[in-house]
């Protein structure tokens, strides 16, 4: 689960994670911290009951099971990884809120593919993917295997965003389209071509050819202003670190001159140095209904 890794570097193979936890760790959790609050308010608006069983697909740290949890009474979330490390990270996070607040719905974490995991048909009311779609081997194998997990009547929700508008960054116009298309170049050669990398925009037609019937499509916006904090400073220094690896090389030299004065933390210039610095990030929650 992760809304900035480099999506050239996927995973080859559905296997468990070797390594304690992915190298994009550090920067996923500067980006929960950061945007608690705003994370929090985009599933307040999700129509859980206070009873109801949930599933977190591609669960990751555990930040989104533990807000889900948040918004039950006697319900369960299940949060479900191939990352050994993010797992064994979810459980410890989840034992700290429980001890933290001394109650809470059961939280629990089990292994398993997105296109394949271990549930029976129908066992929850709710099945949520946060930030994880665009980056799996198969998006619409893993929106078909959440619809067969949910019940008739249940939920399909994904928060989704589209990987080049992802982050708005105040970039001179002519070059954020140089980089945009130096992007672009590098998805097309990434697996199953660009077209999953746009998962936001395309949700309503993604539920519909996997049998879901789209109930509503919801932007969220939000924004920061200079001075950022350390846990914001984090996050946006590892998305142009990514974007340098990824875009930079593509670039023709004027270019990359030019991208590497406002990207690399040593220039003089480096945009999250900026005294008049504001950021906007843009994410898409869509909720589908199993008929």
């Amino acid at each position: 689960m992760h809304p900035l890794g480099d999506p050239s570097a996927e995973p080859a193979s559905q296997e468990p994670a070797a390594e304690p936890e992915p190298d994009y760790a550090p920067m996923l959790a500067a980006y929960h911290r950061a945007h608690a609050g705003d994370l929090r308010r985009i599933i307040a608006t999700l129509p859980l009951s206070g009873t109801a069983r949930v599933l977190d697909m591609a669960c990751g740290d555990g930040a989104h099971t533990v807000w889900l949890a948040e918004r039950l009474d006697n319900g369960c979330v299940v949060g479900c990884d191939l990352s050994d490390g993010y797992l064994r990270h979810a459980r410890h996070r989840a034992t700290a809120a429980r001890r933290a607040t001394g109650r809470g719905p059961a939280i629990i974490f089990c292994a398993g593919a997105a296109e394949a995991t271990p549930f029976a048909d129908g066992r929850f009311d709710v099945a949520w993917c946060a930030h994880s779609l665009y980056t799996l081997p198969d998006p619409f194998a893993a929106l078909g295997e959440l619809r067969r997990v949910v019940r008739r009547g249940g939920m399909v929700a994904v928060l989704e965003q589209d990987t080049l508008h992802r982050v708005m960054l105040p970039w001179p116009s002519d070059l954020e389209l140089a980089m945009q298309q130096a992007q672009l170049e590098v998805l097309r050669q990434a697996p199953n071509g660009p077209q999953k990398y746009f998962a936001g925009r395309r949700l309503s037609q993604l539920f519909e050819d996997a049998d879901l019937t789209p109930r509503s499509v919801t932007p969220f916006c939000c924004m920061r202003r200079a001075p950022l904090d350390p846990d914001e400073r984090c996050y946006l220094e590892g998305y142009l670190a990514s974007l340098r690896r990824r875009a930079g090389p593509q670039l023709p030299p004027s270019e990359r001159r030019r991208f590497t004065a406002l990207a690399d933390p040593r220039s003089g210039d480096y945009l999250l140095d900026r005294s008049d610095l504001y950021v906007v990030y843009l994410d898409i929650l869509a909720v589908a209904r199993r008929d």
